[in-house]
């Protein structure tokens, strides 16, 4: 008769102590205050970075077009984007959102004739990111 005694430790569970002997198991679950200070700390998703070189590159009397770069470092788990058209007051006036695969979008319902300051931001499994240094842009009359 030979006991086995093993230590599993996973974001899930945190921490397991099993005992196996003559067919017999036994499980003791670790409270997870315990494993933290055992130096088990989850890491924690952070909201993603904000997209940058937002530019326009179309604009018409009711959409404008936005481009931006999603770059290489921050991009991992997003899974979209927003793209806000703001009034100068900073009220927002339209949005899109798109695909996490993405770089651009053109941002409909606008009025013709007026200014409008475009963001974007990403967004994971923690939330929205912060939005991008605006870029400005008039909508053309008819």
């Amino acid at each position: 008769m030979r006991n086995t005694s093993v230590t599993v430790r996973s974001l899930a569970t945190t921490a397991l102590a099993l005992t196996a002997g003559l067919g017999a198991v036994t499980v003791t679950a670790t409270p997870a205050s315990a494993a933290v200070a055992g130096g088990m700390e989850p890491t924690p998703v952070s909201t993603p970075a904000a997209p940058y070189g937002v530019r326009t590159t179309c604009v018409w009397s009711n959409a404008v077009r936005v481009t931006w770069s999603r770059g290489w470092f921050g991009t991992a788990g997003v899974s979209g984007y927003e793209v806000g058209a703001f009034y100068t007051s900073g009220t927002l006036a339209s949005s899109r959102t798109v695909s996490s695969w993405s770089s651009q979008a053109d941002v409909n319902r606008l009025r013709s004739g007026t200014r409008y300051q475009f963001k974007v931001r990403a967004k994971n499994s923690a939330g929205w990111g912060a939005w991008s240094k605006s870029v400005y842009a008039t909508t053309s009359r008819y």
